[in-house]
């Protein structure tokens, strides 16, 4: 459940601002995000910026590979952050290029802001998100359609208008995963 009561709404961003919440690990697909910006044109490279909050054993692979690919202009590894969740809010949208996830905090936490995500087609991702209506998937390990996706996200063919927070604070309220608990106790 999500603490809805606390205010994250996203500002206006560039649409080329981009946020990752991951532990840095093989299943996580980092290595498929590097690569997907590696494939844009040079002219869309320097419009992308993605910010990399986590920490993982495949760290240091990935920063040597952005930094082989020439691509620290666009990628940033940030480390962890105790405020990621306020975080949120300043960024166009949350990508997460996982090959395995059971049900995603950093998913529902970047709706809440109003941040919509680009996510694979695996575990509990397709529960919370609507293509096109709060977020885009493609399937796990497809590096041209994510790079595809990153594309036309910044040249404005793909957007998303509407509060993509409405669902979070219906469904998914710390409130409402306490009394769906209780309701499994026996009494």
């Amino acid at each position: 459940g999500i603490d809805t009561s606390i205010e994250w709404k996203r500002k206006e961003a560039n649409q080329g601002e981009f946020i990752v919440a991951v532990t840095i690990k093989d299943a996580k697909g980092m290595q498929d995000l590097i690569s997907s910006v590696d494939q844009r044109p040079d002219n869309l490279k320097g419009r992308i910026k993605i910010d990399i909050f986590g920490e993982g054993p495949m760290e240091n692979e990935l920063k040597e590979k952005t930094a082989t690919l020439k691509l620290e202009n666009s990628i940033q590894f940030k480390g962890s952050s105790p405020d990621l969740p306020n975080l949120f809010k300043d960024y166009s949208y949350l990508i997460q290029p996982t090959y395995m996830e059971c049900f995603s905090l950093s998913i529902l936490e970047s709706l809440t802001a109003n941040v919509p995500v680009v996510t694979t087609n695996v575990g509990g991702n397709g529960e919370i998100i609507f293509e096109g209506q709060n977020g885009f998937i493609f399937k796990a390990g497809d590096i041209r359609s994510l790079a595809t996706i990153i594309e036309k996200i910044l040249q404005r063919e793909l957007k998303i208008k509407k509060d993509v927070s409405i669902l979070i604070k219906q469904e998914f309220t710390l409130q409402k995963m306490v009394e769906e608990h209780l309701k499994l106790l026996p009494c």
